[in-house]
C-alpha cells in the first residue's frame, strides 16, 4: 500500500473523554465529611444520552473505518494483481522476442544450407555439361554428316545453292569462271541462266568441268579472287566452330 493511499480517520476523542472528566472534576471538588446531595436525574439522563450519543458515532466511526481498510485491501489486491499480469505479459512478451530471434536465426540457417546446396547442384549441372558437350557436338557433327549426304543424294541443286551462296557480295565482275566436277557438269550448265542472273545480265560466266573435283566441289574463279564454296570446305567449317563452341 502506498503511502498516499494511507487514509486517517478522524475523530472527536475529547467529546468522549470531557463528560468522565467533568465527573472526575466533581469529585475532587467535594470536601470531607461534606455532605452533598446526588447528581439530578435529570442529568443522569443527559449523560447516558450523550453517552449512547457518542457510542452510535464511534460504532459509525470504526464501521467507516472498516470499509475503508476493505477498500484499501481490495485496492492492494487489484494492484497486486494488476502487477502479476503484466508480468505475465512481459514474459510472454519475452518468450515471443527469444521465439522471434529463434525463428529468424533458423530461417538464416536454413537459408545458409540452401544456397550452399544451390552451389553443390550447379557444381554437378556444370560438371556433367562439360562432359556432356564434346558428346553433344559429335552427335551434332554425325547428324549434320548424314542430312547433308541425304541431302546431296535427293536434292541434286545443291551445287546450285553453293554456287548463288558463293557469288552474293561479288563485286561486279566482266567475266567469270565456275570449275565444278564431272558430275555436277551437266546440271549445272542447264542453270546458266540463273548464275548470269545472279551475276549480273553483262557478265560472261564462263562454266569449266574439273576432273580432280567431286561432286558438290566447285570454285568461282574472277580476275581477281578464287572463291571455295565446295560443300565438304562449309562442312569442315561448320564443324570447326562446333568443336571450338563446345571447349567454351
Amino acid at each position: 500500500m502506498k503511502q498516499n493511499d494511507v487514509k486517517v480517520i478522524e475523530t472527536n476523542w475529547q467529546s468522549f473523554v470531557s463528560p468522565v472528566s467533568e465527573v472526575s472534576d466533581a469529585g475532587e471538588n467535594l470536601q470531607e465529611g461534606t455532605f452533598q446531595s446526588g447528581l439530578e436525574v435529570k442529568e443522569v439522563a443527559n449523560y447516558e444520552e450523550e453517552e449512547e450519543r457518542h457510542r452510535e458515532q464511534m460504532d459509525a466511526l470504526l464501521a467507516v473505518a472498516k470499509n475503508e481498510a476493505e477498500q484499501i485491501v481490495n485496492q492492494a489486491k487489484e494492484e497486486a494483481e494488476a502487477i502479476r499480469i503484466a508480468a505475465v505479459e512481459d514474459g510472454e512478451k519475452q518468450g515471443y522476442e527469444q521465439g522471434l530471434e529463434q525463428a529468424s536465426e533458423e530461417i538464416a540457417r536454413k537459408k545458409e544450407e540452401l544456397e550452399r546446396k544451390l552451389a553443390e547442384v550447379d557444381d554437378i549441372i556444370e560438371e556433367e555439361k562439360a562432359k556432356l558437350e564434346p558428346q553433344f557436338v559429335s552427335v551434332m557433327i554425325d547428324l549434320i554428316e548424314s542430312i547433308t549426304g541425304v541431302l546431296i543424294k535427293e536434292h541434286e541443286d545443291m551445287i546450285l545453292y553453293l554456287l548463288k551462296k558463293g557469288m552474293r557480295g561479288m563485286e561486279k565482275c566482266d567475266e567469270v569462271s565456275v570449275r565444278i566436277s564431272e558430275e555436277d557438269y551437266e546440271f549445272v550448265t542447264s542453270k546458266q541462266s540463273v548464275l548470269i542472273e545472279q551475276l549480273g545480265e553483262n557478265t560472261i560466266l564462263d562454266i569449266v568441268k574439273d576432273e580432280t573435283l567431286s561432286k558438290n566441289q566447285c570454285f568461282i574463279d574472277t580476275k581477281d579472287k578464287k572463291i571455295n564454296c565446295s560443300l565438304d570446305l562449309q562442312l569442315s567449317g561448320l564443324i570447326t566452330d562446333l568443336k571450338l563452341l563446345s571447349k567454351c
